[in-house]
C-alpha cells in the first residue's frame, strides 16, 4: 500500500507525520474503554524526543544575583566607564550608582517599602535608568508609562498598579537627595517590574516579572549575544515596552554603554543610521520590520549584531553582522526563543528557533497533549523566565499560567495563544495567533480592547476591530445615529495608544455572522477609501511622488491632498517612502509620525 499526495501542498515530513500519527491513533482507538480525546497523538518515543527537542541548552546562571547586584559588581571594576548616554549628557557607572543610591534613600524616606510599585514616566533621557535602579534598590518594582500615552491610559495604569508614587521629570528635578551610601533591598523572589499590555477585556493588564526571571535573561543576553565592556548598545524602543529591557540592562552588567536614540531618530531611518555610526553602536534590538528595513537600506551597517522581534520575520536582508530573530511575550520576560539567520539563505518560513538556555517549549493540542513534530499546535513555555502572572487578575492568571501533563508529570507553563510547529530541522516556526490578538508593526494589540473602548462612544451599537491587508487597522461598527468618525477617532486617541487607534472606520448596517452567531471576520468588507474628493497629481514631481506612495499603500484610490496616514500609511511604510523619495528624487523628507 502506498500514499499519494500533492507535493506542491505537502512535504514528505508532513506525510510521514500524518501516517505515523494515524497509525498510533488507530492502535489506541481499538483499546477498550479509552476516550478518543484521551489518545496521545505522539508515541512514547516521540514524546521523549519532543521533550529533549523543546529543552534549551543547559547553562549555570546565578539568578540569586539581581540586576542591581550585577551592576554593583561591575561598577567596582569600571567606576569611570560610561554607562548611559543620551542626547545631552551621560552617566558613568559610579555616577549612576551613587545617584540611584540617593534616589533610593529618598524613596525610602517617603515611605516606599519592598514590594511597593512606583510608576515612571520620563522622556528619552538617562534619568530613566537612574529612576529604575533607585526603585529597585529601595526594594520596589517599577511600572513604566510612555509619556505619549493618552491621559486616560496613564490614569488607569497609575490607579490599577496602586502606585506608591509617580516619578516624572518634575519629581526627579525636586528630589535629588544627599545620602549616596550603598543600599540594595532588591530580592530575587520579588517583582522587578510590571509592564502593562493590551487586555482582551478592554483594559490593559499588568504583567509581573520577577528579579530572578530578569536576571536569567540578562545573563543569557550577555552570554549569547557576546556583550562586553566594548559593547555600545542602541536603545530604540519605548521605555514602556518589554523590548526596552533587552537593550537597557544586560550591557550594564559587563561594563558597556547604553546609547539612547533621540526621539527624532526613532522614526527617521537616515537619522537612525547616522546615530548608530556616530555613536559606534555594536548592537541593538528593533521591531522586525524596522530591523529588516534598516539592513536592506544599509547592509554595511557597522554593528556586531542586530536583534529583531515583535512580529513574523518575512525576509533575510543582506548584512555583515549577526542577525538574530527572537520571539517572546511579555509574560516570558522579553525573549523565549531565538534563531540566528544564515547569511544569504532564502527561507520559506524564517524560524523563531529554539528556547533560550534552561527554558522549555512545548507544542500541545486542544487536550493539552504533546503533538508530534511537524504538527501545528499552541506554543507553551516553561522555565524561570515565566512571569508571576497578571496584577490583580487571578482568574486570567490561572487560565494562561497553568499546568499541562508532560511525561506523566504536571508542568507549569505559560500558554502563549500562538500557533507554532517544529520544522524538519528541529526549529520552531511561528504560524499565527489562535485568538484575535494581533501584532501590527511590532505592537501587540488586543482587538477586544479597541472594541471595548469604541462601544463607549455615544451611538455605537456594535464594534469589531480588524487588520485589513496585514497593514491597516480598521474599525467596523453599527450605530443608532450618525457618527462623526473624526470625533470618534479623537475619542479613541484619548483612551488608546496611537498604534491602537484605527486608521479607518467602516459603518455597516449589520455585522456578518457565522452560522453559530459569531462575528465572521473573514466576511468583513474592504474599507472604502474613495469617499473624499480625489485631487489627481498634476506636475511631473507630483506624479513621481504619487507613484512612490502607491507602492507603499498598495492602492491608487487617493489624491495629492489625501491624508496618507488615514489611508493606512504606517510609520514603517512612511520611513520606506522617505527612502524611496530620496533615492528617486534626491529630496529629503524627514518622517514626523
Amino acid at each position: 500500500m502506498g500514499l499519494s499526495y500533492d507535493t506542491s501542498l505537502y512535504s514528505r515530513q508532513d506525510m510521514e507525520v500524518f501516517v505515523q500519527t494515524l497509525a498510533n491513533y488507530a492502535v489506541h482507538a481499538t483499546k477498550e474503554g479509552i476516550r478518543l480525546s484521551g489518545i496521545e497523538l505522539a508515541t512514547e518515543e516521540e514524546q521523549t524526543a519532543l521533550i529533549n527537542l523543546g529543552t534549551g541548552k543547559k547553562r549555570n546562571y546565578d539568578v540569586s544575583k539581581t540586576l542591581i547586584e550585577l551592576f554593583r559588581e561591575q561598577t567596582e571594576k569600571t567606576p569611570d566607564a560610561v554607562a548611559v548616554v543620551d542626547t545631552n549628557s551621560q552617566y558613568t557607572y559610579q555616577e549612576l550608582d551613587l545617584g540611584s543610591n540617593a534616589l533610593a534613600h529618598k524613596l525610602m524616606d517617603e515611605g516606599v517599602k519592598p514590594g511597593d510599585h512606583i510608576c515612571v514616566s520620563l522622556p528619552r533621557r538617562k534619568e530613566f535608568v537612574l529612576a529604575v535602579f533607585g526603585i529597585m534598590k529601595a526594594g520596589a518594582a517599577y511600572v513604566p508609562i510612555d509619556t505619549e500615552y493618552p491621559e486616560e491610559r496613564k490614569r488607569f495604569i497609575i490607579e490599577d498598579s496602586e502606585a506608591k508614587l509617580i516619578i516624572d521629570k518634575a519629581w526627579i528635578n525636586n528630589h535629588t537627595g544627599d545620602d549616596t551610601s550603598a543600599v540594595d533591598m532588591s530580592d530575587p523572589a520579588n517583582t522587578a517590574y510590571i509592564i502593562y499590555t493590551s487586555g482582551s477585556t478592554g483594559k490593559p493588564k499588568g504583567v509581573m516579572v520577577s528579579h530572578q526571571a530578569l536576571s536569567h535573561l540578562l545573563q543569557f543576553i550577555t552570554d549569547e549575544w557576546g556583550l562586553s565592556a566594548q559593547s555600545r548598545i542602541s536603545f530604540h524602543s519605548s521605555f514602556a515596552f518589554d523590548s526596552s529591557v533587552e537593550d537597557l540592562y544586560p550591557v550594564l552588567t559587563v561594563g558597556g554603554t547604553v546609547c539612547i536614540v533621540p526621539e527624532e531618530a526613532t522614526k527617521d531611518l537616515h537619522l537612525l543610521h547616522q546615530f548608530m555610526v556616530d555613536n559606534r553602536i555594536t548592537g541593538g534590538t528593533f521591531t522586525t520590520q524596522l530591523g529588516q528595513m534598516l539592513l536592506e537600506e544599509y547592509p554595511d551597517l557597522p554593528v556586531e549584531y542586530l536583534v529583531v522581534g515583535g512580529e513574523r520575520m518575512t525576509s533575510n536582508p543582506p548584512c555583515h553582522c549577526r542577525l538574530i530573530n527572537t520571539y517572546g511575550p511579555t509574560e516570558f520576560t522579553v525573549d523565549a526563543t531565538y534563531y540566528e539567520l544564515e547569511p544569504g539563505r532564502q527561507y520559506d518560513n524564517i524560524p523563531i528557533g529554539r528556547p533560550l538556555h534552561n527554558q522549555t517549549a512545548y507544542i500541545i493540542d486542544g487536550n493539552n497533549r504533546l503533538l508530534p513534530k511537524g504538527m501545528a499546535g499552541e506554543l507553551c513555555l516553561a522555565g524561570i523566565q515565566m512571569a508571576y502572572g497578571y496584577w490583580k487578575q487571578d482568574e486570567l492568571t490561572k487560565e494562561v499560567f497553568t499546568d499541562i501533563t508532560v511525561d506523566g508529570k504536571p508542568v507549569k507553563v505559560y500558554r502563549t495563544g500562538d500557533l507554532c510547529r517544529w520544522n524538519d530541522q528541529g526549529e520552531l516556526e511561528y504560524l499565527g495567533r489562535i485568538d484575535n490578538q494581533v501584532k501590527l508593526r511590532g505592537f501587540r494589540i488586543e482587538l477586544g480592547e479597541i472594541e471595548s473602548q469604541s462601544l463607549k462612544y455615544d451611538g455605537i451599537k456594535q464594534a469589531v476591530a480588524s487588520i485589513y491587508n496585514n497593514q491597516l487597522l480598521c474599525l467596523y461598527y453599527t450605530a443608532n445615529n450618525d457618527v462623526d468618525e473624526c470625533a470618534l477617532k479623537e475619542f479613541l486617541s484619548e483612551k488608546l495608544p496611537d498604534y491602537m487607534v484605527p486608521a479607518t472606520f467602516v459603518r455597516l448596517d449589520t455585522l456578518p455572522l457565522t452560522p453559530n452567531g459569531k462575528i465572521d471576520r473573514k466576511k468583513l468588507p474592504a474599507p472604502d477609501m474613495a469617499e473624499e474628493e480625489i485631487v489627481p497629481p498634476a506636475t511631473p514631481l507630483e506624479q513621481q511622488l504619487f507613484a512612490l506612495a502607491v507602492e507603499r499603500l498598495g492602492t491608487e484610490r487617493f489624491g495629492v491632498t489625501s491624508n496618507l496616514i488615514s489611508l493606512g500609511l504606517s510609520s514603517i511604510a512612511a520611513m520606506r517612502l522617505s527612502i524611496s523619495i530620496h533615492q528617486e528624487t534626491g529630496y529629503d523628507l524627514p518622517v514626523r509620525y
